[in-house]
């Protein structure tokens, strides 16, 4: 239990005030030099002061008499008060309450502090580590989830009633609830809260996580968005699926420094990866030297796994094609010498997802309708495409007349294959 309880310190430091880090360390001190009883005390100490600071920077719960609060808050802030009266905070069960605890871990503080009392006076009581361990397993369990009535514990309730189907409509807005995270939730807390309503929403079948996420990370209120992003960016994948559900989020939460890394690795595991490169294309994510290596090994890739071209907007199209994404494709993909060949040709036929997401996305221009002539003028060329721009291609009138128009600006005719 003690490194459980070292390695709990450690990864909730920016949670805990200054004061009851310090005594939860100096108690680990006392505790490896077997000193036992004020390893005990300074651990016992360093959960109540914990639990007052909690109490002195929340809001007043609501309905809380005013002159109350201000008087326990006065006496918190006395030296000679704050033990007895934050004592009695924790285990008042006079409504309304204070503190959000179970009631049964409510219990559990009486005994806590008996302990502290016969440790303090020793009282021939026969005190072993024992006693601390136990204290430090309570910690380790509970003391981060104690919070002021009206808190953050308890707006994760009412998260868990609007997401309960039977007690709430699917049509109830959740905006409200939105609007209650900056005056219930203290800024340290916020990663918690975003860790505790992703447990929440597991059992919120109608609901996506990364769309409530998207509502958070368009909020200016207080340092919600920051919290957002610095929860996204603790998982890898965690992150690579946001940016998959939101692509213009790419500019934000990928840097200037990772961004020839992410276009290199993260990208190619992401679906929609087209508008995602478009945004970093538009965002001046990538660097000019830069641009050909990774545009290629991205086409590459999608190619030779058959990873289409789609959920792209006009303006990501437009992207693209300024920074030549297109040209390329062009170039690689429709190259009329390479494209009669038979392994070429049967890598396109196993490709038509890659292809065909392609042809109805990229502008027709001069250079587009060319190419496809030229690959169906030879005497070889991918059986799959051609029946795709015959028979599902040119089926949209709209294409077809464009293409046409443009060929007869080249001054060229529609191949047999293609009619």
């Amino acid at each position: 239990m003690i490194q459980a309880f070292e390695i709990w310190l450690k990864q909730n430091e920016a949670l805990l005030y200054p004061d009851a880090i310090g005594l939860f360390k100096d108690s680990l001190k006392c505790y490896k030099n077997d000193i036992d009883r004020p390893s005990y005390l300074l651990a016992y100490q360093g959960m109540m002061v914990q639990i007052k600071e909690t109490i002195r920077h929340s809001k007043m719960p609501e309905g809380f008499p005013l002159q109350e609060w201000k008087d326990l808050l006065k006496k918190l802030n006395d030296p000679n008060d704050w033990d007895n009266t934050n004592y009695t905070a924790v285990v008042r069960l006079k409504l309304p309450l204070i503190l959000v605890i179970p009631d049964n871990v409510r219990k559990e503080f009486e005994h806590w502090r008996n302990l502290r009392n016969v440790c303090a006076h020793y009282k021939e009581y026969c005190f072993v580590k024992a006693h601390t361990l136990t204290l430090y397993a309570f910690i380790v369990q509970y003391l981060l989830n104690i919070s002021v009535e009206g808190g953050m514990n308890t707006l994760i309730k009412e998260f868990e009633v609007y997401f309960e189907p039977l007690k709430t409509s699917p049509n109830d807005p959740i905006e409200p609830l939105l609007d209650k995270i900056t005056s219930m939730v203290q800024p340290k807390e916020m990663l918690s809260f975003i860790t505790e309503l992703r447990k929440v929403m597991g059992k919120a079948y109608r609901f996506d996580f990364y769309a409530i996420l998207k509502k958070l990370y368009g909020r200016t209120d207080g340092n919600i968005k920051e919290s957002v992003i610095e929860y996204l960016q603790q998982d890898e994948e965690r992150i690579q699926g946001f940016i998959d559900e939101y692509p213009e989020t790419v500019v934000e939460l990928v840097s200037q420094k990772e961004a020839y890394s992410f276009a290199k690795k993260n990208l190619l595991m992401i679906n929609n990866w087209g508008a995602v490169w478009a945004n970093m294309l538009a965002g001046g994510m990538i660097k000019d030297k830069d641009l050909d290596e990774l545009q290629r090994n991205l086409m590459i890739y999608m190619k030779r796994h058959n990873k289409g071209l789609y959920h792209i907007s006009e303006s990501q199209i437009d992207s693209l094609y300024k920074h030549g994404y297109f040209k390329m494709f062009i170039n690689e993909c429709l190259d009329s010498n390479k494209t009669q060949k038979y392994e070429v040709y049967q890598e396109i036929n196993y490709s038509m997802y890659f292809y065909s997401s392609h042809f109805y996305k990229i502008p027709i221009d001069k250079e587009f309708v060319q190419a496809v002539i030229d690959v169906f003028s030879n005497s070889s060329y991918p059986i799959a495409l051609q029946k795709f721009v015959s028979d599902e291609y040119f089926k949209e009138k709209n294409i077809k007349d464009k293409f046409m128009l443009v060929l007869k600006e080249l001054g060229e005719e529609l191949p047999k294959s293609l009619k």
